[in-house]
């Protein structure tokens, strides 16, 4: 395939004679456009992609915003540049930028405590609540415990409820030790911009980026994407069994925004040229170094830094940042090289396309490398699930009778868990998530939850107390920090 390519390229310029370099600069170009999208549209196809929203910018022109496959797979409808997908947590660096609007008018210092701003801030560590800062916040320096599963699939949870449970929240790491990835500081971060500025996160959003950038379709809310017409539905890996929206309001400066590729296209272009949106300047060079500067390590071993909102390193001499998003059925991410490149991919599929196609656009349009990292794509080659023929399991007999188990279990963070019985099988009830209890041998149980259109399997075991009742459920939720315990409600 190198090779080839390599002659197409020589034989392209031979054509070109007595044109200007410009006219073969574009030809070229537009060969590397072409070559990109056949090969973005052919790993689609081999990864069971259903769509893909794309935004390509090259030095200071955008050369592609479009898409390739279906927003809608039963109707074929195709994903074109004004397809809605919500991003996710690509959600966080325009957080970031609303903050360095914020410092720029003085309302906000990236060093100074949360607790000077937002009073109300505690964290189980009392340390952190006194001294974490507003950078804190935006680098995952906190240390905090992600605690993820309180509002994810919890379409009952309000924001009241979530800063409430706020002082619970351990720390899995001392104050600026090492990243702990968290979405409750983001919205912690959200909160301290309202109030320094008495604007809603969103109006913020609205006045300080999309309106400057002319990001005329893309939306800070729930309601907002679900009232956009070509808003792309998202699918499991199937490539055609469709996930249900996920409302994330609660945590919105976290993940909460949805763009098309149009809109990001005038995101990225703004990023690669260093802060010009056309001929105005949208971000200072000041701003933009300290939001896409190394902030605090992520991983020294490879020179790899969190920044705000962002992961960044060098690449060649020159900066390269990046972010992912994920929510169910959606991936995004965006990458940029500075005076270079940029691209944000948007998918309606949760599956690693995204990173596959980000790197090969990478090699083609900045070094000039058509090499074809095979062992990787077939990894990522969608696999139909293999039918289990084997026989039922054996049922394992439980150490108690069957409504001994029922009941409502609650944990002081994650809420209630409720065990019901349904044709004499125990069924699993957490939030919006349901699932039948699998027995795997003394009290110990599985469920499967459904994270991202994907099952994940959850152990939990059940306690008995002195007198022989059962009292509670033991769940380890997320590694680093303790199991969670949830009592049974008397």
């Amino acid at each position: 395939m190198k090779k080839y390519f390599i002659i197409v390229l020589v034989f392209s310029a031979t054509l070109s004679f007595g044109q200007s370099d410009n006219d073969i600069a574009e030809k070229t170009l537009n060969q590397k456009l072409d070559y990109f999208l056949k090969l973005a549209d052919s790993l689609r196809v081999m990864t069971n992609t259903s769509g893909v929203g794309i935004a390509i910018v090259y030095k200071d022109s955008i050369i592609y915003k479009g898409g390739l496959g279906y927003r809608d797979v039963s109707y074929k409808k195709p994903v074109t540049d004004n397809t809605l997908f919500p991003i996710g947590s690509n959600t966080k660096p325009i957080t970031g930028v609303v903050a360095s609007k914020l410092v720029e008018k003085e309302l906000l210092d990236w060093n100074m405590p949360v607790k000077k701003y937002y009073p109300e801030f505690e964290v189980a560590d009392e340390y952190v609540t006194q001294n974490a800062t507003v950078k804190d916040l935006f680098t995952h320096m906190t240390g905090v415990g992600r605690y993820d599963l309180l509002y994810y699939h919890n379409s009952s949870i309000t924001r009241d409820e979530i800063v409430s449970k706020l002082p619970l929240f351990q720390s899995k790491f001392p104050l600026r030790q090492q990243r702990a990835y968290n979405n409750f500081m983001y919205l912690v971060a959200g909160m301290v911009e309202e109030k320094v500025s008495g604007k809603t996160w969103g109006n913020l959003v609205n006045e300080e980026v999309f309106i400057p950038l002319k990001m005329n379709n893309s939306f800070t809310s729930f309601q907002q994407c679900l009232d956009y017409k070509e808003r792309s539905k998202g699918y499991k890996l199937d490539g055609k069994t469709e996930v249900d929206y996920q409302n994330i309001d609660v945590i919105a400066p976290a993940g909460s925004i949805s763009s098309t590729p149009h809109d990001m296209a005038l995101w990225v272009q703004m990023l690669t040229n260093r802060g010009m949106a056309g001929n105005k300047t949208f971000l200072t060079q000041n701003q933009l170094n300290y939001l896409t500067g190394p902030q605090a390590p992520f991983n020294p071993n490879r020179s790899v830094s969190t920044a705000i909102g962002w992961i960044t390193l060098p690449y060649n001499g020159t900066k390269y940042f990046q972010k992912e998003g994920a929510i169910d059925g959606f991936r995004s991410k965006v990458t940029i090289i500075e005076n270079k490149f940029g691209i944000a991919i948007m998918t309606n599929t949760w599956s690693d396309y995204i990173s596959l196609i980000t790197d090969y656009a990478t090699n083609i349009f900045v070094d000039d490398n058509y090499e074809r990292d095979y062992e990787w794509e077939k990894l990522l080659a969608y696999k139909k699930p293999k039918k289990d023929n084997n026989q039922a399991r054996k049922a394992i007999p439980l150490l108690h009778n069957l409504n001994e188990y029922i009941g409502s279990y609650e944990d002081e963070i994650y809420g209630i868990i409720e065990i019901t019985e349904k044709n004499k099988e125990l069924y699993f009830k957490f939030h919006d998530f349901k699932s039948n209890m699998e027995h795997t041998g003394f009290d110990n149980f599985q469920v499967k939850l459904d994270l991202g259109g994907k099952d994940e399997v959850f152990d939990f075991h059940i306690h008995t107390g002195i007198g022989g009742e059962i009292d509670q459920i033991e769940f380890k939720i997320e590694s680093g920090l303790p199991t969670s315990i949830f009592e049974k409600k008397k």
